[in-house]
């Protein structure tokens, strides 16, 4: 066996390997970051979508129910879902099977009326909506989605 026929029987040298890994190493850091940031705007829409079905459904259920809100948004929709539903709309972010469901908030006011607040906690599970009766609206600081039959303010807590 001559130099030449050694030379090519002896494999791959170490850098060759190390920069073979860190090519792959570099895909697979990409690959990660594109499926979390694919994986966060399919909860975003699945949540923007599921809370304006859910507003929605509060609304018939004030109309048919002579004007009063539902207690809870889960049990007293449900009857009002499609044939087929899921029993009820899971908020994307939330893990706990007993507590699966979009936050529902409902109140009465002298000077507002009777309002409704719907809400997921988002990704940070961080989400306090809140009535400012001043403004007539709910204000609400955190990563989630807020809907209400009032006006919606995000409102950041390090503002001054």
């Amino acid at each position: 066996m001559d130099k030449a026929e050694a030379k090519l029987e002896r494999g791959f040298t170490f850098l060759e390997l190390a920069i073979v890994l860190g090519v792959i190493g570099l895909v697979v850091a990409v690959s990660v970051t594109n499926y979390r940031a694919i994986t966060r705007d399919r909860k975003f829409a699945q949540a923007e979508k599921d809370l304006q079905v859910l507003k929605g459904a509060v609304f018939s259920y004030w109309k048919q129910n002579s004007l009063r809100y539902p207690k809870d948004v889960n049990r007293s929709l449900a009857s009002s879902r499609p044939h087929g539903a899921d029993e009820t709309l899971k908020d994307p972010w939330r893990t706990d099977p007993k507590t699966s469901g979009y936050g529902f908030l409902k109140g009465m006011h002298p000077n507002i009326g009777e309002y409704f607040i719907l809400y997921t906690q988002g990704p940070e599970r961080d989400t306090l909506p809140k009535l400012n009766v001043a403004s007539q609206s709910v204000e609400y600081s955190g990563s989630g989605i807020v809907v209400s039959n009032l006006p919606t303010k995000k409102i950041s807590l390090n503002a001054k």
